[in-house]
């Protein structure tokens, strides 16, 4: 009665006490009556170990995994604490060449009449001598450049925020001059070694950031330069760094993938708990399968608001997390996952989403839209990369809906050939895909036992390796689906501790991909 249930224990159905905890909880706290909240604590205590003690004995069926409830924001450590502060007290004064005292514009604000100067203007020799050796890599069949230093274009858009950092170190903290600067001068030892305590000290840890310049630098020095003293002491400064710290002195956090997949469905906007909770999910669930009629009242009234083109995108979300669980696929092949050959704002699109005459898909990459394009065959040949695999069964449904019911509503023209779109109407880039699934799974997790957690795309791969492997995946299908070589994936992941715990839902996933039926 306090909890508002109002009925006959004997005769009342499970389904109207047998609730989620969250649910129940809830119900307590606002039932009427002027009680404590200790006398209230000791109500939910008390119901609690009274529906296990039913559950254990069998006089109730076990609850499933309830969905995550979407008020559920958390008191604790704001999200961009979680996100920024993973490196303590360290300095993140921009200091990159131009954008130092940058002030970003503001959504809806004008732009500047007359923009502030760039890269190009600031050092034009620099500038010119990095897209001479960037186009070349471009170009495969350019001779300037080795084989082995041929990039992709998002490839070289590191390189060009690689380069524009070392430019600002020299010019705003050696005070160095911005027209004379080439990359030579960047490439000097003696300023790199400068360069990269500097960085070290900023950080506060010895990361692994600093030795990405070293990198570039080295390969900009044999490559470009053609200095082979450059490159010995270049690498004599990777010797002076010691050993290279973690980011964090956290462990890194896990995830079993059963949890994301309810993640994944939770955020959903149409899921069966929404359905039970918001009249407005239910007003939009009848629109959806009777688009002739009105739109929901919310909408019509707030149309920029929580409207249908963000329920599109939190559908669109709900997608792009449950095929992540069941196919691991880089960042950059879901973000350029073709729906058909098209071209978009002048970059080629293949069609990597292929529709096949049992209603099924298949998703498949090769040559340069993989990280490893080209793999050896024996010694002097070089065969083109592929990567074919089945889209999951389990998803085909959300996939249909996502087709027909949300994904027109945020595609800017009919003829946008990505499979994915952000809520701009433009593909999503790794930044923004990044922390928009770490923000996701960090506002779902506010009930995790040991706090909540942001993990991006990359770090979902690697959840699943490993978790496929303490499923007991044959290393083949393992190796195939996961798309790493076969010695980084044994080395990584199959040598790695297989004793922790998962769930029963991922081992039967884990069986469900072996067998092909999902």
């Amino acid at each position: 009665m306090l909890g508002g249930w109002a009925a006959d224990p004997v005769s009342c159905p499970p389904a109207i006490y047998h609730l989620p905890k969250d649910r129940r909880d809830a119900l307590i706290n606002s039932a009427p009556g002027n009680f404590s909240p200790a006398y209230r604590k000791n109500i939910r205590t008390d119901v609690d170990n009274l529906l296990e003690m039913a559950v254990a004995r069998g006089w109730l069926p076990p609850l499933a995994v309830p969905l995550k409830d979407w008020r559920t924001k958390g008191n604790g450590r704001t999200f961009e604490q979680t996100y920024y502060h993973r490196l303590g007290g360290a300095d993140r004064t921009p200091y990159a060449f131009g954008k130092r005292d940058l002030v970003r514009r503001k959504r809806g604000e004008p732009r500047p009449e007359e923009p502030r100067p760039g890269f190009k203007e600031l050092a034009p020799r620099l500038y010119a001598e990095l897209d001479t050796y960037l186009t070349s890599c471009q170009d495969k069949f350019d001779p300037e450049t080795h084989w082995s230093v041929k990039k992709r274009p998002i490839t070289c858009q590191q390189i060009w925020s690689t380069i524009s950092r070392l430019a600002g170190y020299a010019v705003y903290i050696k005070e160095m001059s911005a027209e004379t600067l080439g990359l030579r001068q960047l490439a000097d030892p003696v300023f790199l070694t400068g360069f990269a305590y500097w960085w070290l000290r900023r950080r506060q840890r010895n990361t692994a950031g600093v030795r990405v310049f070293l990198h570039t630098m080295s390969t900009i020095s044999t490559h470009v330069l053609h200095d082979d003293t450059l490159v010995k002491a270049i690498h004599g400064i990777f010797d002076q760094l010691g050993p290279e710290e973690a980011m964090s002195d956290d462990e890194s956090p896990w995830l079993d993938l059963e949890e994301l997949e309810i993640i994944g469905q939770s955020r959903h906007p149409l899921n069966e708990r929404r359905l039970q909770d918001s009249p407005y999910a239910q007003e939009v669930a009848y629109f959806v399968t009777h688009p002739t009629t009105r739109p929901p009242r919310a909408y019509r009234q707030h149309p920029q608001g929580t409207s249908l083109k963000n329920m599109a995108v939190w559908a669109e979300h709900s997608l792009m997390i449950r095929l992540w669980v069941r196919r691991p696929l880089r960042q950059r092949n879901l973000r350029e996952l073709g729906l058909f050959r098209g071209t978009w704002q002048g970059v080629p699109v293949n069609q990597n989403l292929i529709p096949q005459g049992d209603g099924t898909y298949r998703i498949h990459f090769e040559g340069p839209e993989l990280k490893q394009g080209q793999r050896r065959v024996g010694k002097r040949q070089l065969r083109t990369n592929k990567w074919d695999e089945s889209f999951p069964r389990s998803l085909l449904p959300q996939l249909q809906e996502w087709l027909t019911i949300w994904r027109p509503r945020l595609i800017p023209d009919p003829s946008y050939p990505y499979l994915f779109v952000s809520r701009w109407g433009d593909p999503y880039n790794t930044p923004t895909m990044s922390r928009l699934f770490e923000k996701t799974i960090w506002t779902f997790t506010q009930d995790r036992p040991g706090g909540p957690v942001a993990i991006n795309p990359h770090a979902i791969r690697s959840l699943w390796v490993t978790q496929m492997t303490i499923a007991g995946l044959d290393f083949a299908t393992l190796t195939r689906i996961f798309g790493d070589s076969v010695g980084v994936t044994w080395e990584r992941y199959l040598k790695a501790d297989k004793s922790r715990p998962i769930s029963q839902w991922t081992r039967d996933l884990a069986k469900a991909i072996g067998d092909g039926s999902d």
